[in-house]
């Protein structure tokens, strides 16, 4: 993703999480996780019918936006802010507030366990369509570790990889 498209999208996730009071990063991190880095609106879970920026279900998006499927959801907000406005925003007000991002993420994965204990086993219908996520810590753990290491990694990781490269430029010169 571009710089520019990124500093769009990060725009409009400060504003939504200032909306929905929470935590820009939490938020950033759980529609990265969801997506699979990629921010698409129509991204869908293979093993289910859970697309976009936070996966809703086809049962989801009939008991609570009122259309057949998730994919009509995503064709009715068919870009990056829409469904910011249309969906994340009023599916994740009625969960407010957070007071941690286990209540952020579980809002978004299985809203039943907002609240409980980090070692409370999912049902085993969700661990299956979700393989390696068997309980709630699982989940915590999958979002907090899917950043983005490009975008982490290199912007500060500079300096020192332009000193490693130095060095081992003068290392190779060295050796003739």
């Amino acid at each position: 993703m571009d710089q520019e498209t990124r500093k769009k999208y990060t725009q409009k996730i400060i504003e939504i999480a200032g909306r929905l009071q929470c935590d820009p990063s939490n938020l950033d991190a759980v529609i990265n996780f969801e997506t699979g880095g990629t921010y698409d609106v129509f991204v869908k879970n293979p093993l289910s019918g859970a697309r976009g920026l936070i996966q809703v279900t086809n049962t989801t998006a009939r008991s609570e936006f009122g259309v057949p499927d998730s994919l009509a959801l995503s064709n009715a907000n068919p870009d990056f802010n829409s469904y910011m406005d249309n969906v994340v925003y009023p599916y994740l007000a009625k969960y407010k507030p957070f007071r941690n991002k286990q209540e952020l993420y579980m809002s978004v994965f299985y809203p039943a366990y907002r609240r409980v204990d980090p070692q409370t086993r999912f049902p085993a219908d969700v661990a299956m369509m979700n393989p390696g996520i068997r309980v709630v810590q699982d989940y915590i753990n999958f979002v907090d570790d899917r950043v983005d290491w490009k975008m982490a990694l290199f912007p500060k990781a500079a300096p020192l990889l332009a000193l490693l490269a130095a060095g081992a430029g003068i290392w190779w010169l060295s050796r003739s």
